[in-house]
């Protein structure tokens, strides 16, 4: 009774899998993140947008290309838009261009985020309601960690000839958000893992090993994925179907590593074949739970 139950869990599990993105687990995944200060006082609300120079589309945004009878034209949100016809209209000589989303940022949080996608070279571009200026960042940028985080001061703009004023950007260590964040990771892997260990009927000493074979894989993995950089251009650091799948050998490889180190510990005692099952249950787990976890606390992803 207790096999078919597990088996009936894994089905369930691999299902559900199959059915959602490669890229929601328990990994960390590219990420921008741009901290606004000095916002004019009659500006409580500014929008923000990419201006990219890439061909093609990212994560299902592709550019303006001054039609609205395009399958690839989205509509601005409520309310952006006056934001997306200054948006729109800019174009510089280096080819930048706007692509079609664009997200509020108030002066209370001053905080934007683009995750998940590598957005390449980027420019970012400020839209202040009140005063009815388009602001854009000096010079182009680019991630330069999986999380990387730079400071943009709007009090300190000048007047360019493409756009009403530009900023600087300056990048910003983020370790200290990173350790968290793959502290927070780890025990929710650890959790996962531990609780399908105990469906497996794993005792203490099963339940420790389950703890520091974890321990050293995703110390193991976050390293390998944090020193990848843009300028090497992994493709799990690729944006669209190309990131997605780039992914999957590194998950493999986790699941191998981990199949292994149970087999070779455990399989005396509980079944080599079990070890196995358990190694790649347990990771869809993860990938499942990263799935739904991924919308309610994405900063820890």
């Amino acid at each position: 009774m207790k096999r078919k139950c597990t088996t009936l869990i894994f089905s369930v599990i691999l299902i559900f899998a199959m059915s959602v993105p490669v890229f929601a687990d328990m990994t960390p995944k590219p990420k921008l993140e741009i901290l606004f200060s000095g916002f004019p006082k009659d500006e409580g609300e500014v929008y923000v947008t990419l201006l990219l120079n890439r061909e093609g589309g990212l994560g299902g945004y592709y550019p303006w290309n001054g039609r609205n009878d395009d399958e690839t034209t989205r509509n601005p949100p409520e309310g952006h838009e006056k934001a997306w016809d200054r948006f729109r209209a800019y174009e510089d000589d280096e080819g930048y261009r706007f692509f079609q989303f664009s997200r509020v940022v108030s002066a209370k949080d001053a905080s934007y985020v683009w995750q998940y996608y590598d957005p390449g070279t980027f420019k970012v571009a400020v839209y202040l309601p009140e005063s009815d200026k388009l602001l854009v960042s000096s010079q182009a940028e680019e991630l330069y960690a999986m999380h990387s985080v730079f400071r943009a001061d709007l009090s300190d703009s000048n007047v360019s000839s493409q756009a009403d004023g530009s900023f600087i950007m300056y990048k910003v260590s983020s370790l200290p958000q990173e350790l968290l964040a793959f502290i927070a990771r780890l025990v929710m892997t650890l959790i996962v893992e531990v609780a399908i260990a105990l469906l497996f009927r794993m005792k203490k000493e099963g339940i420790l090993v389950v703890t520091a074979v974890n321990i050293c894989t995703q110390i193991s993995l976050n390293l390998f994925l944090g020193m990848a950089s843009p300028h090497t251009k992994p493709m799990f650091f690729s944006a669209g179907i190309i990131g997605m799948i780039g992914f999957v050998p590194v998950e493999l490889v986790v699941i191998i590593i981990e199949a292994a180190a149970y087999m070779l510990l455990l399989g005396k005692k509980l079944g080599k074949g079990r070890m196995a099952g358990y190694a790649v249950t347990a990771n869809i787990a993860s990938f499942v739970i990263g799935v739904l976890l991924a919308g309610i606390v994405p900063f820890v992803f």
